[in-house]
């Protein structure tokens, strides 16, 4: 469950990833020169807001980072093309596209900056960020985007190019662990005493990050999808560590009282709760040819008026003998 999001937008007093900012603070100036990183985090689209964290020093944090990397089999070449991308998408997030109806690239030196740094040519980026393929019956037609819908096209881009740089590092990761398809995949060295297919029960890394629930002033249909994951998983917590618990000591005979404990029940009902909860809803309208936004929104408060501005969230109490 990676937060894609961040990478193009972030609240004002919140940092970008940290491997931006490491960068920026601490490359050499072999790799400023190659990578042409400008001299300030804020001189880049995507890192404009708070640049600093406190506790943390962005170039030593560079440093340790690098030196895990290698720890993970990482070789140099391996190195610079991870350096490369992360480069790259700060550049990317600097496109800018005319105000014109149909768009238009204005911004030549980070064109020319990305397209150097992903080794791709430039006429590929430039029309894929300003126009898209469609499939009518047995022909391709292409559309030219407009300005907003060009910009959705550069943040899905950086979004997509990060989490597969970061599904890449996972991966280096778990070669580490003795995972040597994984390596096969990444074109890694095997790890050592490793067979050629993964032991179910050999150790590996995953990442879980669990009740992140955020409120930007644009939120997308990712972060809808975030939110709702994490009540989920919220909702698993509660059943794990608080009604099974609970259970244990009811069956052990320990007398523990009455526990009380957040419940989201009425939050996850409101997403998936059919047939008018807010995902069945979302389903229904973009299954219409004539579904728009503000069908929905209609939909969404005939449905949901009622509750009032928000579902808050109620306190569960429960003891050993409930």
């Amino acid at each position: 469950l990676l937060e894609k999001s961040r990478v193009v937008q972030h609240a004002a007093v919140e940092r970008n990833y940290h491997i931006f900012y490491q960068l920026v603070a601490g490359a050499s100036e072999q790799q400023r020169r190659e990578l042409k990183l400008k001299d300030s985090a804020t001189a880049f689209r995507y890192l404009r807001g708070a640049t600093t964290a406190r506790g943390i020093d962005d170039a030593a944090s560079f440093e340790r980072t690098l030196s895990v990397l290698r720890s993970l089999g990482m070789n140099a070449d391996m190195l610079e093309g991870l350096l490369r991308i992360v480069a790259a998408l700060l550049h990317i997030g600097d496109f800018e596209f005319g105000d014109s109806e149909l768009s238009v690239l204005q911004s030549e030196v980070p064109m020319n900056t990305a397209c150097e740094l992903l080794r791709c040519e430039r006429e590929d980026l430039e029309t894929a960020m300003t126009s898209r393929r469609l499939r009518v019956g047995h022909e391709w037609l292409t559309t030219k985007l407009t300005p907003s819908e060009a910009v959705e096209a550069r943040d899905a881009l950086c979004k997509a190019l990060y989490a597969r740089l970061f599904d890449y590092v996972v991966g280096c990761i778990n070669v580490s662990l003795g995972d040597a398809a994984m390596a096969s995949t990444l074109g890694m060295a095997p790890p050592k005493h490793a067979g050629a297919r993964r032991d179910p029960s050999a150790p590996f890394f995953g990442v879980l990050d669990i009740f992140g629930f955020e409120n930007f002033e644009r939120n997308s249909l990712e972060q809808l999808a975030i939110n709702f994951a994490n009540e989920k998983l919220q909702s698993q917590f509660n059943r794990v560590v608080f009604a099974s618990a609970l259970e244990d000591y009811a069956r052990e005979g320990i007398p523990v009282g009455v526990v009380e404990f957040p419940d989201n029940v009425e939050v996850i009902s409101l997403f998936e709760g059919r047939p008018a909860g807010i995902l069945a809803l979302l389903q229904e309208e973009c299954s219409l040819g004539n579904g728009s936004d503000s069908n929905l929104l209609q939909k969404l408060k005939m449905s949901h008026a009622s509750k009032g501005e928000g579902v808050a969230f109620k306190t569960t109490r429960r003891d050993a003998n409930s």
